[in-house]
């Protein structure tokens, strides 16, 4: 079981395509792994409380996206990011 406590972040991507090609190769290699998405948006649409700040807020409506965050084990870490990206 991952934890915080015995946890390391291999990677954070805003490509889902970049973050599901990395969770293949680990479910491969049968490395445990923990996955967390967090909603990156500008401020602006964060606020929207008011009309005059709904129609700035229209505008970045196209640039909100995700992070996408892996995480392994800290034991796991360095097969993971060989696995990953071809380093140690």
């Amino acid at each position: 079981m991952i934890t915080i406590f015995n946890r390391k972040k291999l990677m954070a991507d805003i490509s889902q395509i970049e973050c599901n090609r990395v969770k293949q190769l680990l479910k491969e290699a049968n490395i445990d792994y923990y996955q967390k998405a967090i909603k990156n948006a500008p401020s602006m649409s964060r606020y929207s409380d008011t009309i005059a700040t709904s129609r700035v807020a229209m505008a970045y409506k196209d640039r909100t996206n995700f992070v996408y965050y892996i995480y392994v084990r800290k034991v796991d870490y360095t097969k993971a990011r060989q696995i990953a990206y071809g380093k140690s």
